[in-house]
């Protein structure tokens, strides 16, 4: 049985915090990250990360993050990221400001299509 695409909400915004918790979280995160830093055990990846300008102890494994770093890094996350399907005109695109997609993880093999209401194979 198809449902009618109209009854589904063209437009939706999930906020589960405000901008401002969002910033003070962020600014927090960056605060964390640069004084206590991150366990990292693979020894590639400590040099890697020091190599890009983070501060490592060798002896511990700790890494920590200037927060430069961090915002170069978060400044590099593609802006879109298109979950692709077999027919690129089932495609999902995830983007702020874009539509919230939810599925459950069990991994069902139908889904129900955004654009015409219909069960898919996914």
């Amino acid at each position: 049985m198809a449902l009618d695409a109209q009854e589904f909400p063209q437009k939706c915004k999930l906020a589960v915090i405000s901008d401002d918790e969002a910033d003070v979280i962020h600014g927090q995160a960056l605060e964390l990250l640069e004084r206590k830093g991150l366990l990292i055990e693979h020894e590639g990846a400590r040099r890697l990360l020091r190599e890009a300008g983070a501060r490592t102890d060798e002896g511990s494994g700790m890494v920590r993050f200037p927060p430069r770093l961090v915002r170069e890094c978060l400044g590099s996350v593609p802006r879109r990221i298109i979950y692709g399907a077999r027919d690129p005109a089932a495609d999902l695109f995830f983007q702020t400001g874009g539509r919230v997609y939810c599925r459950p993880i069990s991994g069902l093999e139908l889904y129900l299509d955004p654009r015409t209401g219909e069960r898919r194979q996914a």
